[in-house]
């Protein structure tokens, strides 16, 4: 199985065999890239494996997961294509590192946002906690999507 994105991982400095740790995602906003997200947890990467994932679309000086219609309005094909390669890439990542599948983590800004949080919905208790920074989820995530228990998620939104 190889890896369906561009991505950056930051591992803490000492791996102990045997010993799992949590994950953070971080998904860039559009027109960016995955350092951009990763700089804002870089600190955290003695304790987690923070992994920054690229979209794999151009898009002016950066990348972008999917394309827009209009502001507001994603493209649903590319959204579902994406929604469908993010699911398969973190569990490339779960054979790739040595990740506790039971702390599972997101961060995303604007499109990274709006992909953590249906992310959250869809993979329901495989997400412990999530924060998305300026983003929505699209109506129709809300409308037809298979949507999973996210009770026992911890979440931070801001915009």
């Amino acid at each position: 199985m190889s890896s369906t994105y561009v991505y950056k991982t930051l591992l803490p400095s000492v791996i102990e065999d045997g010993k799992k740790y949590p994950v953070v995602f971080a998904l860039h906003g559009i027109g960016y890239n995955e350092q951009h997200m990763l700089a804002v947890v870089e600190e955290l990467k003695e304790e987690f494996i923070l992994i920054g994932i690229r979209g794999d679309l151009p898009y002016e000086e950066g990348y972008a997961y999917y394309y827009l219609k209009e502001y507001g309005n994603p493209e649903r094909k590319l959204f579902d294509d994406s929604i469908d390669k993010l699911k398969e890439f973190i569990e490339y990542t779960f054979q790739q590192y040595p990740i506790d599948s039971d702390r599972v983590y997101f961060i995303g800004f604007s499109q990274g946002a709006i992909l953590s949080m249906t992310l959250a919905l869809a993979l329901g208790d495989t997400v412990k906690g999530m924060v998305a920074m300026n983003g929505y989820i699209p109506s129709f995530v809300k409308e037809e999507y298979p949507i999973k228990s996210i009770s026992h998620l911890s979440v931070f939104l801001t915009q």
